[in-house]
């Protein structure tokens, strides 16, 4: 009879690692494609930045002043989004729990 409970606690023991090895994998795997993308997206908006920059530089036909512009746009940006930041967050937190959840 203790052996037979010994081998019932180990197979639920078991069962429990593979039921969260089954939960937890997708969830992983959607945050490290989500990183991945993120990075992507990052590099891009940096050459984006970087093509922007030198092509108004070209156009004031100084690089110190187009640099100066995108540095100022994103200034702009961020302090806009600071002022909104109290009603972003909410949005926010509930994309990544729904992302996380399903």
């Amino acid at each position: 009879m203790i052996d037979q409970l010994k081998s019932y606690a180990e197979t639920q023991t078991k069962l429990a690692k593979y039921m969260a090895l089954q939960k937890g994998s997708p969830v992983a795997a959607r945050i490290l494609t989500d990183i991945a993308a993120l990075g992507c997206l990052l590099l891009g908006f940096v050459f984006f930045s970087l093509t922007l920059g030198l092509y108004l530089g070209a156009l004031f036909r100084s690089d110190y002043t187009g640099f100066a512009c995108v540095t100022l746009f994103y200034l702009c940006a961020g302090g806009i989004l600071m002022l909104f930041r109290s009603k972003l967050v909410k949005p926010i937190v509930h994309y990544i729990l729904k992302r996380l959840c399903n």
